[in-house]
């Protein structure tokens, strides 16, 4: 059985009348050893059915405690741990099913685990323990080792909250310039974003998609002809966005005019937006009179 004093702990039971019975000891260096009865798995070996002598269960070397059931084997480790081995019917074990372990199994065998659910914005990225959480990616599995107890598994689940997205759209005159959150927008720059922060839960920001549309510049064209003795003016409009609305000096409201005498005649031309075409023409009556 050894030296003196290599053996540090030791303990025998069983059930006499089953032939289950079993020693148990723990030597100085934290080996655990056992002999006695094996058709149960106490020996840890599936091939022993008894032994006489010692026979070593494992390799670990970190034994603290150990006590022989009817069958069923439990020793502790120096970490508090409680680890069990053999044959049960009716759960002695403690690993929650009835069936035969060969080996040391600990009775913390499921690990707890504890779900978290965090919330985040669409486009977000978090990042825990190293690890970068993002759409796509929103589920981080860790394994936290405690002492004395069974490991925990924290599982931090994200979910990301969509955004608030609008669109705003509007329709402007080719030279107005639009001012939003700072940045100018023109005919060169028709798009962009607008962020507004929110300070209710989930805190996601809202997004403004803004998208502008520049009109063409307001232009005519001037077609000319012969009304009797009198010159006629025909203002055909082009650009921005019809209907056209005319205003002439003379006081005239059509995209015609009659030309009686020379002058000067100025038009304001005003698109359903209100961007606004002005030209001042100079006309000669007697100059067009050889138009037919």
């Amino acid at each position: 059985m050894g030296a003196p004093g290599e053996w540090t702990y030791s303990n025998a039971g069983g059930s006499w009348g089953t032939r289950n019975t079993n020693s148990m000891a723990i030597k100085r260096d934290g080996s655990l050893w056992a002999w006695g009865e094996g058709a149960s798995n106490q020996l840890s070996d599936i091939t022993k059915t008894r032994s006489n002598i010692p026979v070593p269960i494992g390799s670990e070397n970190d034994w603290i405690k150990c006590e022989a059931g009817s069958g069923v084997m439990f020793a502790i480790k120096n970490d508090n741990s409680i680890w069990a081995w053999g044959k049960t019917i009716t759960g002695k074990l403690g690993l929650g099913e009835n069936k035969d372990v060969v080996i040391p199994t600990n009775l913390c065998c499921k690990p707890k685990s504890k779900v978290t659910q965090l919330s985040a914005c669409e486009g977000d990225t978090i990042k825990l323990n190293g690890n970068l959480l993002y759409q796509g990616k929103n589920i981080f599995v860790d394994t936290i080792p405690i002492a004395s107890i069974c490991d925990s598994i924290a599982i931090t689940e994200v979910v990301f909250n969509k955004l608030d997205t609008t669109l705003y759209h509007d329709t402007l005159c080719n030279d107005d310039l639009l001012f939003i959150d700072g940045i100018k927008y023109s005919k060169n720059t028709t798009s962009g974003y607008s962020i507004k922060s929110k300070t209710l839960a989930p805190y996601c920001d809202s997004v403004v998609k803004i998208n502008l549309t520049f009109l063409d510049s307001l232009n005519i064209k001037e077609t000319f002809n012969r009304q009797g003795g009198t010159i006629g003016l025909k203002i055909n409009t082009y650009g921005g966005l019809p209907p056209y609305y005319y205003d002439w000096s003379t006081g005239e409201s059509a995209d015609s005019l009659t030309i009686n005498s020379d002058g000067e005649y100025v038009i304001t031309i005003t698109d359903s937006k209100g961007c606004q075409f002005v030209k001042n023409l100079l006309y000669r009556a007697q100059r067009y009179s050889k138009f037919n």
